[in-house]
């Protein structure tokens, strides 16, 4: 069983359309990969340790998921 990861829902989100009578959605990224983005601006590059620099990145990402699920 895989684990259900917290993404902070769409990171841009909009109002649902209604074109013609069919409902249009968009997701687009999720709150939690924009963070996760966002922390990579932050970080060195070295390629020789790629992986492990974006486990970092969703780590910060997670991070800042919690501290806005606290405020809320």
């Amino acid at each position: 069983m895989s684990k259900k990861i917290f993404n902070g829902g769409p990171a841009f989100p909009f109002a649902d359309c209604d074109i013609s009578n069919a409902a249009m959605r968009a997701q687009g990224m999720s709150l939690r990969d924009w963070f996760a983005g966002q922390a990579l601006t932050m970080m060195e590059p070295d390629c020789s340790h790629i992986k492990s620099i974006a486990e970092e990145a969703y780590r910060y990402a997670d991070a800042m998921l919690k501290a806005r699920e606290a405020q809320l």
